[in-house]
């Protein structure tokens, strides 16, 4: 496959995350791949999800593609096993979210294993200014990257993309919080999913211009929470109704479609104060 467009890219800028616990509970996360320039000569890179996702995990898994002639290798992947999991990762003290320096890893694949990674890093310059934030409508559309309840492509070892709009202006703090909402299918799995106002060839901005653009992609945040609504329904025992004491009743669960995303500005600053403190 020859990466070439931004969409392309996109599709490697995530990592399946997998996770067992000391319970032997199994769970499915997204890691998106982040990186900060440091000066001109070095960047950092990250992989980034929610602390929900590796919380309490005893081992974890990733895998990466093979990159050969700059292209991956679709299919071609080689498995990473990490044992006490959660203590590799740095915790965010108060936001659902954990970030874990990616270089070491990588380096340790191309000189242990002889195997070239291919990933595709989200650059934090586009996380927006505070100039292209008061230039967003209340109304964006959206797309998100990730492993809903655990499907991809296990042929190609490709993630999913979705779309959907946001459900509260991004130049809102939703609750006060630096998060927004959108409406869009978010089922588990999509935790940690990257987040992007992606518009192909143009856009609207919110004074009603048209901007003529190759693509106009921000990166918005990753994905942390869904809503589900619970009701109740009532069952009725018409055979033998006097020997119920209480009535049976039936429980359900169901997804609104509604998605909490934590704004890349405190994935930003976080991994910022990160690297203050790591080079002091």
């Amino acid at each position: 496959m020859k990466v070439q467009t931004t969409s392309d890219q996109l599709l490697f800028s995530t990592i399946r995350i997998e996770i067992t616990t000391d319970r032997g509970e199994v769970g499915v996360g997204t890691g998106c791949i982040v990186t900060k320039k440091i000066d001109a000569h070095q960047s950092a890179i990250f992989l980034v999800t929610n602390k929900h996702v590796i919380e309490g995990a005893n081992t974890g898994r990733m895998f990466f593609l093979k990159k050969e002639n700059d292209n991956p290798v679709l299919g071609y992947k080689l498995d990473v096993y990490f044992n006490n999991f959660e203590k590799i990762w740095n915790i965010h003290k108060e936001a659902d979210l954990a970030i874990l320096p990616l270089l070491p890893i990588l380096q340790k694949l191309k000189e242990q294993k002889d195997f070239d990674a291919f990933v595709k890093a989200i650059s934090l310059d586009l996380v927006p200014t505070d100039e292209q934030v008061q230039d967003l409508d209340s109304l964006e559309e959206i797309i998100f990257i990730g492993y809903p309840i655990g499907l991809y492509d296990t042929k190609n070892l490709l993630p999913v993309i979705r779309r959907g709009i946001t459900a509260t202006p991004f130049f809102i703090d939703y609750e006060g919080e630096k998060k927004f909402l959108i409406d869009a299918a978010v089922f588990p799995g999509s935790s940690g999913s990257p987040v992007f106002v992606y518009n192909k060839g143009g856009y609207t901005d919110r004074n009603g211009n048209l901007i003529f653009v190759s693509d106009r992609i921000i990166f918005c945040g990753i994905i942390s929470e869904t809503y589900y609504y619970d009701y109740y329904g009532e069952i009725k025992n018409v055979k033998i109704p006097l020997q119920v004491k209480e009535k049976p009743i039936t429980y359900s669960r169901q997804m609104i479609n509604l998605g909490v995303v934590i704004k890349s500005t405190l994935i930003k600053e976080f991994i910022e104060q990160f690297l203050n403190n790591t080079i002091q």
